[in-house]
């Protein structure tokens, strides 16, 4: 579809005029200063996007800005002068009410949304199945949300030349399915799974919750939850120190 084009909405549901629709949201990557924005392809592949990742087949304008509030608060509250007020040790602690947890959650299902109805080569691994139309029903508010749906956990890279690597992966959590957003030096893990069963699960008490988010701090000895993780973060830093490599714009 050429840029800008009519197609249906996939939120809305409508004949529409459809938008370039940051799957990460534009305010990701501003002003950072780490030179080009890199995409991690499934298979590893770099490819250099200097306006962002977006895909303009699946949304219009209106339903798209229906979220803008939303990623405005989520990207100044994900801010290093602001997080530091939080931080113990290698845990950053958020209790209510200095969070707001319903817009915190509505941002990250909305990733997940997006990355799910997108067709786009850096979303193929996001396949929601039934989880799909549940998803749509709850950004709707057609569903009531479900603490015990979509499961959220945070992580947060201790060396700032992650935040100029993007990729959306499929990896394990606690032996379930789950789905990776890194972004702006954070890794937004959602296990859509419902009835997942965290009581033996040591990230367990990092989970989301209403009265608290707790963001853990890895650095590049980091492999206990996905090995993936370790080796794409010492993958960007050598990119970035060496400022050569395989890259290839995607204009």
């Amino acid at each position: 579809m050429a840029k800008n084009e009519e197609g249906v909405c996939q939120y809305c549901k409508c004949r529409k005029k459809l938008c370039n629709a940051h799957i990460i949201p534009e305010s990701f990557y501003v002003g950072k200063g780490l030179g080009p924005f890199l995409q991690i392809q499934a298979d590893d592949f770099i490819k250099r996007r200097p306006i962002g990742y977006y895909d303009q087949n699946i949304i219009c304008r209106d339903c798209d800005g229906f979220f803008s509030a939303v990623e405005g608060y989520v990207s100044k509250l994900f801010d290093d002068t602001v997080l530091q007020n939080y931080k113990t040790g290698v845990l950053y602690i958020l209790n209510k009410p200095v969070f707001d947890y319903s817009k915190v959650r509505r941002f990250i299902l909305f990733l997940l949304w997006k990355a799910g109805v997108s067709l786009s080569s850096g979303c193929s691994c996001v396949r929601l199945g039934k989880y799909e139309d549940i998803l749509l029903d709850i950004l709707k508010g057609v569903r009531p949300d479900d603490d015990e749906l979509f499961k959220i956990f945070i992580v947060k890279f201790k060396e700032k030349e992650m935040q100029g690597a993007f990729a959306i992966k499929k990896t394990s959590f606690g032996g379930n399915i789950a789905y990776a957003f890194i972004c702006n030096g954070f890794v937004f893990y959602v296990i859509p799974r419902l009835g997942f069963n965290v009581k033996n699960e040591p990230y367990s008490a990092s989970l989301l919750t209403s009265d608290r988010m707790i963001i853990t701090e890895v650095d590049t000895n980091f492999d206990g939850i996905h090995k993936m993780f370790r080796e794409m973060m010492l993958k960007q830093i050598n990119f970035i120190n060496s400022k050569k490599g395989s890259v290839k714009d995607d204009k």
